[in-house]
């Protein structure tokens, strides 16, 4: 494509681009740094670069390379231009490099390196900023926002329900803190993947052949030495082929899939709520909007839809994830295409998650609807409080009784407690007023929910806030200068 050239979003094929990315402005100011190809070939420079500080910090490379190296303003346009002349990627970007350095420093670029140790850390490394810097801060604040719902509503009676079906009652808080309880436990599980993400430099099988030519079984060192710089995991245990251990990237993306999966869960059941014939719930706002080209009436749950609708899209994605843990020998290149679409996962979820975030913060509890239904349920959801007080006043079958109560208030409408005062005042007379009370009022009969909604809200907020200081936290990083001395000790030595 020429510099001049000009192509519209919409002569884009992929939806996520031209209606999900490059057209919302939300989504596409915070990932075009991580999630694009041109960040994606920003983090092959630096990992260039990189390897560019470590031979100059040995005495191998010219003073300044690094320096020069790093005014060198590439762009991913100028590296596709390059590669069409290369037929290579990153020897493009090398090419490139090379440039803008004098002849002296130019043979030290992408030395030691093969294609891979550039590319696989490149990848690892803009993921896990994209990850730590973006996404689980939005998915910290959607979490938050449900808390502050479920804090709200923590005594808002609402009917429970089991197979569509009504159950007991509970609270409208408590369902949010339940919400709110799940994506906790998925935020833990993506910070704890993010920060497990590998790199690797050690050559086209993963031996260190060429670095050992200079430093030996002292090699491992240097790899060690550039992720460091790069903030990514160092663990000893873990080697690599031409390409990194595929395992870590499928972790995480198993643990946002897994989060999106709450979220689409979330998004479905308060699309039922939201059902003309349920009604519980409702945005405000929400009759400014266009729900049909033919029915002027409708007002549909459309942001909710479309979090599950995206799940639907990219859950089937974590087949290509674990596709790509098999690639033959030390490396095949089955794994290649498909791995650029990685990133797409997360671009999705985060789409995702501001949906979500706009949708909820223009949710409310139908209040009306609410008791209505719980109204239209009470004749029967004292099946189960009747069951339990008559054990408890010593009937010897409380729990055929209460059914054969139940089926008399389904198929000829009488009243259960009116039933139990009539036909068995030797019980009722023991049933406590705990009890009574619920039975004359089952809305009351939400046991610990408003309790425990509150109590939860304020432990999820507790472990959110310590997770939002251990993101601002930088990657730490060691001192190198004793491994720094034994690679220029054995370098001395094979010069």
């Amino acid at each position: 494509m020429r510099e001049n050239d000009k192509i519209s979003i919409f002569d884009l094929a992929s939806p996520l681009d031209f209606r999900y990315y490059a057209s919302d402005s939300a989504v596409f100011e915070r990932l075009k740094n991580h999630a694009s190809e041109e960040a994606y070939v920003q983090a092959q420079l630096k990992v260039e670069l990189e390897l560019l500080w470590a031979l100059e910090e040995l005495g191998l490379a010219p003073k300044g390379a690094y320096a020069k190296a790093g005014k060198a303003q590439i762009t991913a346009r100028e590296v596709y231009e390059e590669e069409k002349k290369t037929e290579h990627n990153v020897r493009a970007l090398v090419n490139l490099i090379q440039k803008a350095l004098p002849p002296e420093a130019a043979p030290y670029v992408h030395l030691f390196a093969t294609s891979m140790d550039i590319t696989d850390t490149a990848q690892a490394v803009r993921i896990k900023a994209m990850v730590q810097g973006v996404i689980l801060p939005d998915l910290i604040s959607l979490t938050e926002l449900i808390i502050q719902m479920a804090k709200k509503e923590a005594k808002t009676a609402q009917i429970g329900r089991t197979h569509g079906q009504f159950a007991e009652p509970v609270t409208f808080g408590f369902y949010l803190a339940y919400y709110a309880s799940r994506l906790l436990g998925r935020i833990e599980k993506i910070c704890e993947a993010n920060n497990k993400l590998v790199g690797k430099f050690a050559g086209p099988v993963g031996a260190y052949n060429s670095l050992a030519l200079a430093f030996g079984d002292k090699a491992p060192l240097f790899e060690k030495l550039i992720l460091n710089r790069l903030g990514l995991e160092v663990d000893e245990r873990q080697v690599s082929t031409q390409i990194v251990q595929p395992e870590p990237l499928a972790d995480l993306g198993y643990a946002v899939l897994s989060a999106f999966s709450v979220l689409a869960n979330l998004a479905d059941d308060i699309r039922h709520l939201y059902r003309s014939e349920i009604g519980e719930v409702y945005e405000r706002g929400a009759e400014k909007r266009v729900g049909s080209s033919t029915m002027p009436h409708k007002i549909n749950p459309k942001d909710f839809e479309n979090v599950k609708s995206l799940w639907k899209a990219y859950a089937p994605r974590m087949v290509t994830l674990l596709s790509d843990q098999i690639s033959e020998h030390q490396r095949d290149l089955t794994n290649s295409a498909s791995n650029r679409f990685a990133v797409e996962l997360f671009v999705a979820f985060e789409q995702a998650v501001l949906r979500m975030n706009k949708a909820l913060s223009r949710l409310e509890p139908n209040r009306e609807n609410l008791k209505k239904n719980l109204e239209a349920s009470k004749p029967l959801i004292v099946a189960e409080p009747i069951y339990i007080a008559l054990a408890l006043a010593g009937h010897s079958s409380p729990y055929e009784k209460a059914k054969e109560l139940a089926n008399r208030v389904r198929n000829k409408g009488e009243n259960p407690v009116t039933i139990v005062k009539k036909e068995l005042p030797e019980y009722w007379n023991k049933i406590s007023d705990l009890a009574k009370k619920i039975l004359d009022d089952p809305s009351t009969y939400t046991g610990a929910a408003p309790a425990r909604a509150v109590e939860i809200a304020a432990a999820v907020a507790k472990r959110l806030t310590q997770l939002k200081a251990e993101l601002k936290k930088p990657a730490p990083k060691k001192d190198f200068s004793a491994e720094i001395e034994a690679l220029k000790a054995t370098l001395g030595k094979r010069r």
